[in-house]
């Protein structure tokens, strides 16, 4: 449904000149990515709100979208899935935290992870097909965002920021690390 709301538009635009007609496929990629990334966060956002939990759901979406941008990792077939898994995974997040939270099993989750994201850092999935500078220079960037985050967490642990807090950022960087490796275990990756 998105993807014919937007075709319709952007075929409108391409009729009225704003847009050349050859540019039209380009459009219709971009405006549906921008429009699905949109709805998956407004609604992660929404049930934080109802949840009273917004704080802990931005840091935890800026740990996990931050690093994701660079590292890649698993991805799902269809917009719906990857809609449904990322709603599933936030509310498994926010179950995971609010009645089974142990800070030292996270923080051995979390160790292990920095350890995958370190070795791994990017995985070139099949709709970037980066080249081997491009595949480069993003696991280099992806380090240096992981490296901010880890200084960031270890910053909070030390002036005292709240642990619950700490678990979401901490959650953020486990999602995206078990995404990498999952994306390497199926070989959802180009070479």
């Amino acid at each position: 449904m998105i993807h014919r709301v937007i075709a319709g538009i952007v075929g409108q635009m391409a009729r009225e000149g704003l847009i050349m007609p050859q540019e039209t496929e380009n459009y219709v990629y971009t405006y549906e990515v921008i429009c699905e990334k949109v709805i998956s966060l407004g609604a992660i956002m929404i049930l934080g709100l109802m949840l009273n939990n917004i704080v802990n759901t931005v840091l935890y979406m800026m740990f996990l979208l931050s690093l994701r941008k660079r590292t890649g990792g698993f991805h799902m077939p269809s917009f719906f899935m990857c809609y449904v898994s990322s709603i599933s995974v936030y509310i498994l997040t926010y179950c995971c935290i609010r009645y089974m939270y142990d800070f030292y099993v996270f923080i051995i989750l979390f160790s292990i992870s920095v350890l995958v994201i370190g070795i791994i850092g990017t995985v070139n999935h099949p709709d970037m097909h980066m080249n081997s500078a491009e595949l480069s220079g993003s696991k280099r960037i992806a380090r240096i965002n992981l490296a901010i985050e880890l200084g960031v967490i270890i910053i909070s642990i030390y002036i005292g920021i709240d642990k619950v807090s700490i678990g979401y950022m901490m959650m953020g960087v486990i999602q995206c690390a078990f995404l990498l490796f999952m994306a390497k275990i199926i070989k959802q990756e180009v070479k």
